[in-house]
């Protein structure tokens, strides 16, 4: 298979889904005005930088209502667009962004290479959002017809893992079939072009491609139910930001919890208010949020997922299987091991925000 080592190892697609239950929003300002005036680690807590890009989960929610500086008032609230998650892993190890989201293949493969981030939510798990497209019009009806094919998907992104687990399950050598690092704003280019005959990609690619004549072959959650090939959108922070400001971090999480009753309740509401951020059809968009696991702070605390703060769950397992397949796909030198992810989910955080609503 085709490498490009240089290109596209992280799915850092970082972005910020933020707010306050109204029961928490003066709990979080009082937390915010606390954290403020704490000075440790050479910074004090009086600013939180926000990478994202354009993912229609809960960031655009809280970016377009502006909860996140309704409930931190004294703290300087900054959002940063980033077009490739690249750039926006540089950002965070430079210490110019503080939370974000990232791809869990994003995950695995920074903590392997030693990043210092922790993992402190799950924006989603990743399910119909993610795909497999391929032309009507090129022959193909099954994995085993791509082949001697060209595919895209950008390399070291949750896409690639499952493009590659879905060909090893079927039995599938990835080095048969012609796997080329093409990015999400290159694909549409690359498939009118005739480059290509399939992409693995994400929303909204994913439904451009199929307008220009592609049909779904598989899914990210066909992908999970049936072989557990699990990819997830983790929310992270800088372990220097959660150690030196934890009240902020757990008003961060908070956000996340608002963002996704809001949208539980008011589907419609979510997603015109991700459509005005995005400039395109509230329909389009209602569809895409509707292809992604949107899970609460009850069910992050779960073992299925981050599990709870003294007995972590199902989450670090799946980022050291991720791991390795790094590894065995050379994008990385050696995985970091199990009880090393357990350490960094730091799902206290859940813990305090859950707690807080009570």
């Amino acid at each position: 298979m085709k490498m490009n080592r240089n290109k596209g190892k992280t799915h850092f697609a970082m972005l910020v889904g933020m707010a306050c239950m109204a029961g928490m929003a003066a709990g979080s300002a009082n937390a915010a005005g606390d954290s403020a005036q704490s000075t440790e680690g050479g910074f004090k807590c009086d600013k939180v930088s926000i990478g994202y890009q354009v993912i229609p989960n809960s960031g655009p929610i809280v970016r377009h209502f502006g909860w996140m500086k309704k409930a931190l008032p004294g703290v300087d609230v900054q959002f940063h667009e980033f077009n490739q998650g690249a750039d926006l892993a540089r950002a965070m190890a430079s210490g110019d962004v503080d939370f974000g989201l990232s791809g869990s293949v994003g995950v695995a493969s920074g903590i392997s290479t030693g990043v210092d981030n922790v993992v402190v939510w799950l924006f989603d798990v990743i399910g119909k959002s993610e795909a497999l497209v391929v032309k009507k019009d090129a022959g193909i009806n099954s994995l085993e017809d791509l082949v001697g094919k060209r595919v895209g998907t950008p390399f070291g992104a949750t896409t690639q893992y499952a493009l590659v687990s879905a060909l090893k399950v079927h039995n599938i050598d990835p080095n048969s079939v012609q796997i080329m690092d093409i990015q999400n704003p290159d694909a549409v280019a690359a498939w009118s072009r005739g480059e290509l005959v399939a992409d693995y990609t994400w929303q909204p690619t994913q439904s451009k491609l199929i307008e220009m004549g592609g049909k779904v072959l598989v899914n990210s959650e066909q992908l999970a139910q049936k072989y557990g090939i699990a990819t997830a959108d983790v929310g992270m922070a800088r372990r220097e930001y959660a150690d030196t400001c934890p009240k902020i971090v757990t008003a961060w999480v908070q956000q996340q919890i608002r963002a996704v009753k809001f949208y539980r309740d008011k589907p419609k509401e979510a997603a015109e208010a991700v459509a005005a951020e995005f400039s395109l059809p509230a329909d389009e968009i209602a569809d895409q949020m509707s292809q992604y696991i949107w899970l609460d702070g009850k069910q992050q605390l779960s073992q299925k997922w981050l599990g709870a703060p003294d007995k972590k769950g199902h989450m670090a397992e799946v980022l050291a299987s991720t791991a390795q397949f790094l590894q065995d796909q050379q994008l990385i030198s050696k995985a970091a091991s199990q009880e090393e992810f357990a350490k960094r989910i730091r799902s206290e955080f859940v813990q305090m925000a859950v707690d807080s609503a009570k």
